[in-house]
């Protein structure tokens, strides 16, 4: 509970200084060993046990949490899912056309089209300006703008067999490329 609480509060104070700090922000610690972070449209954000475990200091949870608050903000995981819709309506127009009977299929497909989402992770600039956009985020907030770049050294570090890092390295572009762009908008 204390833990939940904590992040609770710093998500919160993150979030105010935000583009959209009306929402209503929930943030929730899962009980899962992995290291991993996650937003949801409407002001949801998760970080399980184990990436708040493996962080540093403060800054570094900070960081994550202020990546995933722009994800929100920009409205990525939206966009997303408009986009895998708009194709996935495609395939069901085109299937009728063709006198298929896929729109079983396609219904199916777009029940699972947040599940895929999720699965897959966002596209590579969606990451890189939800990175850019919240070190300014965690700035603006007071706190150490380099922690993302610190949590994103142990994710550079990390082995592909880690099934701690899995997920994260399954969604999200590799972490050298993630730094090397935070090095061209910060500089030196």
């Amino acid at each position: 509970m204390a833990l939940q609480n904590y992040v609770n509060r710093l998500g919160r104070w993150i979030s105010l200084q935000s583009s959209r700090p009306n929402l209503p922000w929930t943030f929730a610690v899962l009980d899962d060993s992995g290291y991993n972070a996650f937003a949801a449209p409407g002001g949801y954000v998760f970080v399980t046990r184990g990436l708040v475990d493996q962080v540093q200091d403060e800054s570094e949870l900070a960081g994550i949490l202020a990546h995933e608050i722009v994800h929100v903000t920009s409205k990525h995981h939206l966009q997303a899912m408009r986009k895998n819709a708009r194709a996935g309506a495609l395939t069901q127009l085109v299937g009728t056309q063709l006198g298929n009977n896929l729109g079983g299929a396609v219904s199916a497909q777009l029940l699972g089209l947040g599940r895929d989402l999720y699965a897959r992770g966002l596209d590579q600039g969606d990451e890189f300006e939800a990175d850019r956009a919240g070190v300014a985020l965690a700035a603006a907030a007071g706190l150490d703008p380099y922690g993302l770049l610190g949590a994103l050294q142990q994710l550079r570090t990390a082995t592909p067999d880690n099934p701690a890092f899995t997920l994260a390295l399954a969604t999200h572009p590799p972490a050298q490329a993630r730094l090397d762009q935070l090095e061209q908008a910060m500089g030196n």
